[in-house]
């Protein structure tokens, strides 16, 4: 077999060549230039070489046909290398055509673009076209636009749909638990909030929180229904900053917040608040008794025995919390009309003392406090007081013997 020769100075023997009577040109058999010497000059296909030949009678025809083809190859190789890109829409059909028709824009498909020659002459064309897609870009993203706004006012719209659903469903159930607990409300709200620094999820925060219809006593006295509640976890950050409590100070923690609808009081409650501010007011007048007494006459050293048979009454007194605490002094009415008073000393000298008191106005103020009878009672201050008072007559007269 005889060795490939080139047919033309500027084809190269890997493009075209000539074997014996045949020339061979190298191209995929439905590019252009194979249609073109199929048609054009009736090229046959080689399955061994994988490629084109037609006789060398027809060597002039081949030459022009490679040459003008990698011409054209070169010329767009060189669009796509300095040409003026546009990347026009799929859906502009009209100016892709006009691009392609009368811009003899080239397409790159590597950009995804259509690249326009640098030639003055179609200076005309490549604005039109470069305008064209900017004015369809321009209406695409104004329709974008007033898409996303009719969007953001629907989402909106929902929002408030489920807002106004939720408040009202919140509305209902104050509604419903108010009137299964049987309170009259007063039309006030207020908030009650406990404070847990326990280790625990959502839903055991949740059942921590006062169970609804739950009545409770609020610091100004008043009593409130819970209603509503809602928790919700801290972290030490916000604690530290935002949500802090003396409580928890700046410890992560829970924050359980009950809505509650103040209500009228009942009798029973009334009486029992009246109870208990006759119960404070005891305790503050006892308490304030047994401090003049530690102040008022002489102090001697020692405790004198103190005939049992001679007690009227005694009052008992401690300080501290946890357990009894630390005694405070007892104080004895006697029936010759004597107040003793007896401390058992200060830490750590613990000297006891005694004070023998007849001033007509603490004896009648001591014979009030054991008319109202037996009982024990609490006076907080910087530390709590208690008192319990013990009467040894049967019955005491306030006015005296």
């Amino acid at each position: 077999m005889s060795a490939p020769k080139p047919i033309h100075d500027d084809i190269s023997v890997e493009r075209a060549w000539q074997i014996g009577r045949r020339i061979y040109v190298s191209c995929h058999y439905e590019s252009s230039l194979g249609t073109r010497l199929r048609a054009d000059l009736g090229a046959h296909w080689d399955r061994d070489r994988k490629c084109l030949w037609v006789g060398s009678g027809k060597k002039a025809q081949v030459i022009e046909e490679v040459r003008a083809t990698d011409l054209r190859r070169a010329r767009v190789e060189e669009i796509k290398r300095t040409g003026r890109p546009v990347a026009i829409p799929f859906t502009a059909t009209r100016l892709r055509a006009l691009a392609k028709e009368q811009g003899e824009a080239i397409w790159d498909d590597e950009r995804k673009v259509w690249v326009f020659p640098r030639e003055p002459e179609f200076d005309a064309v490549y604005h039109q076209v470069r305008d064209g897609v900017a004015e369809i870009r321009q209406k695409a993203a104004e329709t974008a636009r007033h898409e996303e706004q009719l969007r953001r006012e629907e989402r909106a719209r929902i929002r408030a749909a489920e807002q106004e659903w939720v408040e009202k469903q919140r509305v209902e159930q104050r509604v419903r638990v108010l009137e299964k607990s049987g309170r009259a409300a007063t039309g006030e709200q207020t908030a009650v909030v406990v404070v847990s620094t326990r280790r625990m999820n959502k839903a055991t925060a949740r059942e921590m929180a006062y169970p609804l219809g739950t009545v409770l006593r609020l610091d100004d006295g008043r009593r409130g229904v819970v209603v509503e509640h809602e928790v919700w976890f801290t972290g030490e950050e916000m604690a530290s900053s935002v949500c802090w409590h003396p409580e928890t100070h700046d410890m992560a923690h829970w924050d359980l917040k009950h809505v509650v609808a103040v209500v009228e009081p009942t009798i029973d409650e009334l009486s029992a608040d009246e109870a208990e501010r006759a119960a404070a007011a005891d305790a503050a007048e006892i308490h304030q008794f047994v401090n003049l007494l530690s102040r008022a006459g002489a102090a001697v050293a020692g405790w004198s025995r103190i005939d049992p048979d001679t007690v009227v009454g005694v009052i008992e007194a401690w300080y501290g919390s946890g357990g009894m605490g630390h005694r405070s002094g007892t104080v004895t009415l006697t029936r010759d009309e004597q107040v003793i008073f007896q401390h058992p000393g200060y830490y750590d000298e613990f000297v006891r003392t005694e004070r023998v008191l007849t001033d007509p106005a603490l004896v009648a103020r001591m014979r009030a406090v054991l008319a109202a009878g037996p009982r024990k009672c609490l006076y907080p201050d910087q530390t709590v007081y208690r008192y319990e008072v013990s009467v040894r007559d049967e019955k005491v007269d306030a006015d005296g013997p």
